[in-house]
C-alpha cells in the first residue's frame, strides 16, 4: 500500500486592485485560500508459487505482481490557475501485470 496525503496544488486569487493603473486586476494570490488535491491510497498485490522439476534438482518460483491494482488510469491535476481551473496534469498509469519466473539450478 502506498499513501499520498492531501497537498496544495495552488492558491486562489486575492482581491482585485481598487485604485491606480491596475484597478480591477488581480495582482497577488491569497495565501489563505489554497486549493487542495485529495488524499489517495494505491495498492499493489503479489502472489508466488514454488515448483520443482527434474526430480527435485531444479527449483523455481513463479510470481505475479499487480501494480496499482485498483487504478484505471487518469489525468490528475497538479497545478491550478488563480480561478481554480487546472492547467497542469500528471498521468496516473492504470494497473500493470508483471509475471516472472526464477530458476535455481
Amino acid at each position: 500500500m502506498r499513501w499520498e496525503s492531501k497537498g496544495a496544488i495552488g492558491f486562489l486569487a486575492g482581491p482585485a486592485e481598487t485604485s491606480g493603473p491596475y484597478q480591477g486586476a488581480v495582482l497577488f494570490l491569497d495565501n489563505n485560500k489554497p486549493v487542495w488535491d485529495k488524499a489517495r491510497a494505491y495498492f499493489d498485490l503479489s502472489a508466488g508459487y514454488r515448483l520443482k522439476f527434474a526430480g527435485d534438482k531444479v527449483r523455481s518460483k513463479l510470481q505475479l505482481n499487480i501494480k496499482n491494482a485498483f487504478e484505471g488510469g487518469r489525468l490528475q491535476p497538479i497545478a491550478v490557475n488563480p480561478d481554480g481551473r487546472p492547467y497542469a496534469y500528471r498521468i496516473i498509469d492504470p494497473h500493470q501485470f508483471i509475471a516472472s519466473m526464477r530458476f535455481d539450478l
